[in-house]
């Protein structure tokens, strides 16, 4: 299989007004996200409220996003679980319904053990037949791991391919990956990938790695940056990244709430709520300040998703 590389771009969980999921919104914002030009689609994950969706809603939304693109560019499916049969049941289903890799952090719930840990990718490895995504996240919802136990798991576990990269020690750590990467070009480790909102995405980059995987809302200009990058022109990829880089932060300080915000004034989704899980208010202020955001980034829009 051909490296994952570029923009992965992960759309949130869309609800109608009583919560329920509204599959025809989460069709049209992977709809959107294709629109902007994204490489590959992610989904159901920590933006997409993976820990509020039951199994089903899961495996729904993933089979929702998977006719949507119709094989236009790769889904990688969101496999975190709590608990291992959880995890082990959302593998197996994505495998059968046709995801071209699937993505694992830690349990969420309790904290393991590395040994737990180490049994619980395993039991992920045995029922996969696509390329795994180890998410190395930070707490409270992932448990860092240092770079000899990637390792060890990439070495121990055939599918075992990618890691995305998001904890504290996140630069130094993808450099670490990537060299042993260039070291052994047909060696068990295909490629290393950011996180944390693209916020770092130029430095992260310049590490080396071969895609970031942002929450969906600022897609075009997360592919805009990239696409850059990868022809070489460095110095105009900071420019429009240091005019996005407000939104990126924005984005992070106000989380899945301000991304469906975001979707909604763009016209993608008609209603912008979230299932309870003490996400950060948007509040008139908020919202003042995200109208300053939109005007500054609203000309680098792609002209395939523009504000209504």
């Amino acid at each position: 299989m051909q490296q994952l590389r570029g923009v992965l771009a992960i759309p949130p969980a869309v609800y109608r007004e009583d919560l329920s999921v509204d599959h025809e919104g989460v069709s049209r914002t992977v709809d959107f996200c294709l629109r902007c030009g994204v490489h590959g689609i992610v989904i159901p994950v920590y933006a997409t409220e993976y820990f509020l969706l039951t199994t089903q809603e899961r495996k729904a939304i993933l089979e929702t996003a998977i006719r949507t693109v119709d094989g236009r560019v790769p889904v990688i499916a969101g496999v975190s679980a709590a608990y291992v049969k959880e995890a082990e049941e959302l593998t197996a289903h994505a495998c059968a319904a046709g995801a071209d890799a699937v993505i694992a952090a830690p349990p969420h719930v309790v904290k393991v053990s590395p040994r737990e840990l180490a049994d619980y990718y395993g039991r992920i490895e045995q029922v996969t037949s696509v390329p795994v995504i180890i998410q190395n996240l930070f707490p409270p919802l992932g448990m860092p791991m240092d770079f000899d136990y990637l390792l060890q798991r990439l070495t121990e576990l055939e599918h075992f391919s990618y890691v995305k990269e998001e904890t504290a020690d996140s630069r130094q750590l993808i450099s670490r990956l990537h060299r042993y990467e260039l070291e052994h070009p047909d060696g068990v480790l295909k490629g290393v990938m950011g996180g944390n909102g693209s916020r770092n995405l130029v430095e992260e980059y310049d590490r080396g790695i071969c895609a970031t995987m942002p929450s969906c809302q600022f897609s075009d200009l997360v592919a805009a940056v990239w696409n850059l990058m990868e022809a070489g022109n460095m110095e105009r990829a900071y420019e429009v990244y240091s005019r996005c880089l407000p939104a990126f932060l924005f984005s992070g300080a106000y989380g899945v709430g301000c991304y469906k915000a975001v979707l909604k004034r763009r016209g993608v989704i008609g209603f912008d709520g979230c299932r309870p899980a003490g996400w950060p208010v948007m509040d008139e202020k908020a919202h003042r300040e995200l109208d300053r955001v939109l005007h500054l980034v609203s000309p680098l829009f792609s002209k395939d998703a523009p504000m209504p």
